[in-house]
C-alpha cells in the first residue's frame, strides 16, 4: 500500500473529484488541509482530510518547515506530524502540494512502477551554504513596483540547530520539494529528529540532507525536472510522464488534463530546452535519473 497525501490551504471542489480518481485497491489518498476552518464543498467522506490543531503540532515540534513562517504549523508540518504518530501501514508516502499539476490520474503509479525503490524521489538539489539561506523582513519596491530590493534578518535561522547537527562529511543541499515521495523508514527518521530537536527545519533543505546524514538513498527521477520555482506552463509543454509546478489555477490543471484548447503565454523556455526549439512544441529533457547514496 502506498499513499499520496496532497498539501493544501482550501481546495475546491473541482480538486477534491479529481483526487477520488487516485484511488484503488493499492493507493490511499489524504487531503491536509492547512485552514482549519474551511470545508470542502459536497465532502462525502471518500477521502481521508486531515485537519489538526496548530498548537498540538507545534507543542509536538512539527513545526518551522517553512521559511517564513517560523515556529508556525503549515500543511507539511501537519501531514508529517499525522503519519510519524499513526500507525499506518504503507511503503511509501507522497507529499504533493496542491499547485503540482498531474497529468493523468495513472501518474503516480507509473512512478512507483517505475522507481520501485529509493527513500526519496525529489527534484534535483544542489549543495548550500546556510548563512545564504536568510529570510526575508522586508521587500522595498522602487521604479513604481518594477523592480525591488530585499532587506534580510541578520540572524541565521536554525543558528541553534546548526551547531547541533553533526552532518559528518554531508553537505546541506537544497532544492525544490513540491512533490516528493518518501520511505517508511525515512519518516522514522524525522520523527527521531523532531524528537531530538523539537522542531522540524528549512523544507526545501531538510529532506534530502537528513537522508544523506543517515545513509538513505535519493533518487531524482527525470519527469521531476519540470518542478520548477516559477514557470507559465503552456498546455503544449504537457508531457504526460512529468509532474509540472506551479499550476495554481485548479480550473487550468482541469483544462489542460483533459486537453482543452486554452491561449496561454509561455515568457521563457527551460534552460535546458535547446534555444532553437519552438516555443509551442513539448519540451525535450534528456537528463536521466541520478541515484544517490552515500
Amino acid at each position: 500500500m502506498n499513499i499520496i497525501c496532497f498539501l493544501t490551504l482550501r481546495p475546491n471542489k473541482l480538486f477534491y473529484d479529481f483526487c477520488k480518481k487516485l484511488i484503488n485497491d493499492n493507493y490511499e489518498v489524504y487531503i491536509c488541509i492547512d485552514d482549519n476552518s474551511y470545508d470542502i464543498p459536497d465532502y462525502d467522506n471518500i477521502i481521508k482530510i486531515i485537519k489538526l490543531d496548530n498548537q498540538e503540532c507545534i507543542n509536538a515540534g512539527f513545526k518551522s518547515s517553512v521559511l517564513y513562517f517560523q515556529d508556525k504549523a503549515c500543511s507539511r508540518d501537519k501531514a508529517l506530524y499525522y503519519f510519524c504518530k499513526n500507525d499506518i501501514d504503507y511503503k511509501y508516502i507522497w507529499f504533493i502540494e496542491e499547485d503540482v499539476f498531474l497529468p493523468t490520474p495513472n501518474i503516480i503509479i507509473n512512478l512507483d512502477n517505475k522507481y520501485n525503490d529509493g527513500d526519496l524521489l525529489c527534484r534535483s538539489h544542489r549543495k548550500i551554504s546556510l548563512q545564504n539561506y536568510r529570510p526575508i523582513k522586508k521587500v522595498v519596491y522602487t521604479n513604481n513596483l518594477i523592480s525591488k530590493y530585499n532587506i534580510y534578518n541578520k540572524d541565521l535561522p536554525f543558528a541553534h540547530l546548526v551547531s547541533q547537527i553533526n552532518l559528518g562529511d554531508i553537505e546541506y543541499t537544497v532544492g525544490m520539494i513540491s512533490a516528493i515521495r518518501v520511505s517508511k523508514k525515512l519518516i522514522n527518521v524525522i520523527n527521531d529528529f523532531v524528537l531530538q530537536h523539537k522542531t522540524l527545519f528549512i523544507d526545501e533543505a531538510f529532506f534530502t540532507t537528513i537522508s544523506y546524514k543517515n545513509n538513505l538513498s535519493v533518487i531524482t527521477p527525470i519527469e521531476f525536472n519540470t518542478i520548477l520555482y516559477n514557470k507559465t506552463w503552456n498546455i503544449n509543454d504537457i508531457n504526460d510522464n512529468n509532474l509540472y509546478h506551479p499550476i495554481k489555477d485548479i480550473s487550468k490543471q482541469y483544462q489542460y488534463r483533459n486537453r482543452k484548447n486554452i491561449n496561454v503565454t509561455t515568457p521563457n523556455q527551460l534552460s535546458n530546452q535547446p534555444s532553437n526549439q519552438p516555443s509551442n512544441q513539448p519540451i525535450k529533457l534528456s537528463k536521466k535519473a541520478l541515484y544517490y547514496k552515500k
